[in-house]
């Protein structure tokens, strides 16, 4: 997440390649940002290595409904969904990065919080790749806890 201009935030994501994904992004200027959390990893990692270029992704079974402020695919097992606008990006070689305007957040009703900034980790329980996936194993504190010890 970025900062843009008063209370505004920017959800910045990049992609490569020419996925289709991608390409509805440029041609519609908006998507769902779906988080995933370790229940999903067989729908990620099913996701991740067929190509829709090939057909339709029905090898795995899963549920689609369409966002409640934009029309954008929302994966219904998703504890957190992003609906975002495009508002501007950037292009280096075959990776496009897309600064975009959170115009929803759906959450289960389990994590609500605050606000964006104050989201329970290790309830979303989601799902970091750096190589492998990871998952968060314990929330450490906020900012000012450790300023004293």
């Amino acid at each position: 997440m970025t900062h843009e201009q008063g209370d505004g935030y920017l959800l910045v994501i990049s992609m490569s390649g020419t996925k289709r994904t991608k390409k509805n992004v440029f041609r519609s200027g908006i998507f769902s940002a779906n988080l995933v959390s370790t229940d999903m990893l067989p729908l990620m990692d099913y996701f991740g290595l067929h190509s829709a270029e090939d057909g339709r992704k029905d090898g795995i079974p899963y549920e689609v409904v369409r966002g409640a402020v934009l029309d954008v695919p929302v994966l219904d097992a998703s504890r957190w969904v992003y609906e975002c606008e495009v508002a501007d990006t950037v292009t280096t070689g075959d990776s496009t990065t897309f600064f975009c305007r959170i115009r929803n957040i759906q959450m289960e009703e389990r994590l609500e919080c605050k606000d964006i900034f104050d989201v329970d980790l290790t309830r979303l329980d989601p799902v970091v790749y750096s190589g492998k996936h990871h998952n968060i194993g314990k929330c450490l504190g906020s900012i000012g806890d450790f300023e004293n010890v």
